[in-house]
């Protein structure tokens, strides 16, 4: 018989019941694994877990391998090193595997987060809100799961919760994230408490829930639920923060415009009419204007607008409902000012011209509503919606008289509309016809411009932008592509670049165009500051990414360069790939190139630079898997010239051949493959096959490499002689067949050989022999031997001055 029951030791998949704490000193269990990876490693050091990123932009986290919890709290106390730059530390929690966990974040400028990842996509359960103060190396944070239910705590206060069942047990990690302010970032987790038992847990959740949440608190984490578009959840916060704050109107406002997005018109009517009369400011004439207007109560809204002209006036939201009023009350007058009002505080919403329009046109103003679509069409054109433009053009036909009499202004609308559909064909036939007829319309010239540049004339083209801008300018758009269009093609484009980056020093597209004319220019460090101040505006945008990248690279910062393209996507993994194989490094250029085709397995760049890389480190099988699958899809000449290289190196001389051959009948300017195939024949001693192919090239493609060849081949090929005395020379092959004795006829012109002196050795002209002739011969001015016509190359040069004549 047993008197005692064996200890249960739980198997690490199992949802386990217990308290576990540590401080990481050397007699207490630690869990937390030691590993060392590309981008991170984790170690104990200085009585805690040490999670060290040495990357920008690099999410990761070091796992408790043992057990999974559902229900628990816990506690702890982590540290964000004082020299990292911007970066956040915290957990992942229910943890299923690498795709699916919850994780909580805090970070060093005073934020926290709550994210739910389901099977790799990530939804914001809490974005950045505000946490108050604290010192980021010292944080102490507690996260309660209770079922659905999670509650988050730091350094003691409720800072937020959220509600979300997809998860209900998991393991634990301990998380950092590094952003791309410094390049290395260091995370310390000091302490940590689990706590799973249930009867236990019940009573430490009860003791937080007693505990009173500031209104500070409340009121920052329902700005952050609004903002996420959970807007009964930041009611349920901010009914509880009006239990302490009953007449704060900011509190009131937020309530009722949370009440209104969730259609309780009846309580946020309540809500509104306890702020008190002192504290109506121009957020609450909104709401309360906003609310008058859902409930169709245009008497009362017309009332509270003009009441508040002092407001109203300066607001464009506010005039348009405004506008709105008047026109539900049949005022349409009224209503065309007050949306012309609003369009000219905000010209950038053609909305208010479009309200406007409608209401002209109800007034029995025609020619005034034609105009205001027209301006509205413009302005729609400009923001990129087509949708509401294509709308538009009936109406627009309808006032301009429809059929045969519409005008250039309808005509150029329905040109536009073919443009952005990808139909340049038919919209360049009204283009044509609309520039005939002169319009003044800057939009018109600037599309044909753009229609020009696929196949036109590189003067028409840059006429056109010029008239484009001549009309309208200040807009710096058509400065932009101008200039654009110029760079590319080799112009002039430093003037339009300059004006568009002076109307428009922030649009990320023009600045990324300006850090590449500096780059071209030479100048890598104000490339850099370009392409920075272009990702601050688009911080995901892969072309800025990878155009940093390059000018960092080409500063020398090559580890910033590489951890910009901590992304995922092809395009970042190819540019990693093109980086590390520029620094030879081929085994991560390899590993950056498969993971980009796994991304995106049909790109022939990626496939290209995949087989160049496993050609680099003798990968020749991989390489000619990777070359045989693009070939069998198109004949493409780059994979044939790499086929060459591949060939080359294996020994196989006539596959090598047979290959650039292809790869130059495909494309004749393809100056690699032409390059390579003259050096194979050079290898071969094929000198007149390597001069004939290299013939292909001219000066401007041919580059250095080119350049090089056509003179190599040219001093295999030929021989150059020079008079001693005037410096005239003759060219000619190396290789000449035995020549016949000469038998001269009449005079030879002076620039051909007078002969080789048969004493010195030394060559002379005709022009410079004449006047050292002795008994009808040429003589050596240096030594007074007579010049002989004796040798081959001599008698060939006046075979051929025979021949031509």
């Amino acid at each position: 018989m047993k008197l005692f029951r064996n200890k249960y030791t739980p198997d690490d998949s199992d949802i386990v019941y217990e308290r576990w704490s540590t401080s990481f000193s050397v007699l207490q269990e630690h869990r937390f694994l030691p590993e060392s990876q590309p981008g991170y490693d984790s170690f104990y050091d200085h009585g805690a877990m040490n999670l060290r990123l040495r990357q920008k932009n690099l999410f990761a986290w070091t796992d408790d391998p043992l057990y999974r919890y559902e229900n628990f709290l816990l506690s702890a106390e982590i540290g964000i090193d004082k020299s990292n730059g911007y970066s956040s530390a915290g957990f992942l929690f229910r943890r299923i595997d690498e795709t699916s966990y919850y994780y909580f974040l805090v970070s060093n400028k005073g934020h926290y987060r709550l994210d739910a990842v389901i099977n790799g996509s990530p939804e914001a359960l809490i974005d950045w809100t505000p946490a108050g103060e604290f010192n980021p190396e010292k944080i102490s944070v507690k996260i309660l799961a209770d079922g659905s239910s999670i509650m988050l705590l730091i350094n003691d206060e409720w800072v937020g919760g959220a509600s979300d069942e997809r998860l209900l047990a998991g393991g634990l990690s301990f998380a950092g994230q590094n952003y791309d302010e410094a390049g290395e970032a260091l995370f310390r987790l000091r302490k940590i408490t689990i706590e799973s038992r249930p009867i236990e847990l019940d009573r430490k959740q009860a003791v937080l829930l007693a505990e009173k949440v500031g209104t500070d608190r409340r009121l920052h984490f329902a700005e952050s639920q609004m903002m996420s578009g959970r807007f009964a959840a930041a009611l349920i916060e901010l009914r509880k923060a009006l239990r302490n704050s009953p007449d704060d109107p900011a509190l009131l406002i937020m309530a009722a415009d949370c009440c209104i997005m969730l259609e309780m018109y009846s309580e946020a009517r309540q809500l509104l009419d306890r702020v008190p009369e002192d504290l109506k400011d121009e957020r609450y004439l909104m709401c309360r204007a906003g609310l008058l207007y859902l409930v169709n109560d245009f008497m009362r809204l017309r009332e509270l607008l003009k009441s508040r002209n002092d407001l109203t006036e300066k607001n464009p939201a506010a005039l348009n409902l405004l506008g709105n009023a008047e026109f539900s009350l049949g005022n349409w007058l009224l209503a065309g000012e007050a949306y012309g009002r609003a369009f000219s505080v905000d010209q950038t919403q053609p909305l208010y011209l479009q309200n406007a329009a409608r209401a002209w046109e109800k007034a029995g103003r025609p020619d005034v509503a034609l105009e205001s679509y027209r301006q509205a069409a413009k302005q729609y054109f400009r923001n990129g919606d087509y949708d509401e433009l294509l709308g538009m053009l009936p109406l627009i036909e309808r006032l301009d008289g429809g059929g045969d009499s519409v005008s250039s202004e309808a005509r150029g609308i329905k040109a536009k509309i073919l443009f952005s559909e990808g139909k340049f064909d038919e919209a360049d036939v009204f283009f044509t016809k609309l520039i005939k007829e002169g319009t003044s319309d800057s939009a018109i010239y600037y599309l044909k411009a753009l229609i020009e540049s696929r196949t036109g004339e590189k003067k028409k083209i840059s006429g056109l932008f010029k008239k484009a801008i001549e009309l309208e300018p200040d807009y710096y758009l058509y400065h932009f592509k101008k200039a654009e269009f110029h760079f590319l093609s080799g112009g002039r484009y430093r003037k339009d670049l300059n004006a568009a980056l002076e109307l428009a020093p922030e649009e990320p597209w023009v600045l990324n165009l300006s850090g590449q004319a500096l780059l071209q220019e030479g100048d890598v460090n104000g490339a850099c500051d370009c392409f920075s101040a272009a990702l601050k505006v688009m911080p995901d945008e892969p072309e800025l990414l990878m155009n940093y990248s390059e000018a960092l690279f080409l500063s020398g910062r090559q580890e910033d360069a590489l951890s910009l393209l901590s992304g995922e996507g092809s395009e970042l993994l190819n540019q990693k790939g093109n980086l590390y194989s520029r620094m030879h490094n081929y085994e991560l250029a390899l590993e950056a190139y498969e993971a980009a085709l796994s991304a995106a397995p049909d790109n022939n760049d990626i496939l290209l630079n995949l087989a160049a890389a496993c050609i680099e480190s003798d990968l020749f099988s991989r390489a000619e898997e990777v070359l045989v699958g693009i070939l069998e899809r198109e004949e493409n000449p780059s994979a044939y010239n790499l086929v060459g290289n591949l060939s080359l190196l294996k020994g196989e001389y006539s596959r090598a051949e047979a290959a650039y051959r292809r790869a130059v009948e495909l494309d004749a300017s393809f100056s690699d493959a032409v390059c390579n195939l003259a050096e194979l024949y050079l290898s071969r001693e094929r000198l007149i096959d390597a001069d004939m192919i290299l013939e292909k090239l001219d000066v401007k493609s041919a580059g250095e490499r080119g350049l090089r060849l056509k003179e190599q081949v040219f001093r295999k090929r030929m021989r150059i002689f020079s008079c001693i005395s005037c410096g005239r020379e003759w060219i000619v092959p190396r290789k000449i067949k035995g020549q016949q004795a000469l038998q001269l006829v009449g005079e030879p012109p002076d620039d051909m050989p007078a002969g080789k002196c048969s004493g010195c050795g030394e060559i002379y002209c005709i022009g410079c022999s004449k006047e050292h002739i002795v008994d009808g011969r040429f003589q050596c001015t240096s030594c007074g031997q007579p010049l002989k016509l004796n040798e081959d190359w001599m008698r060939y040069l006046y075979q051929v001055n025979m021949l031509d004549k």
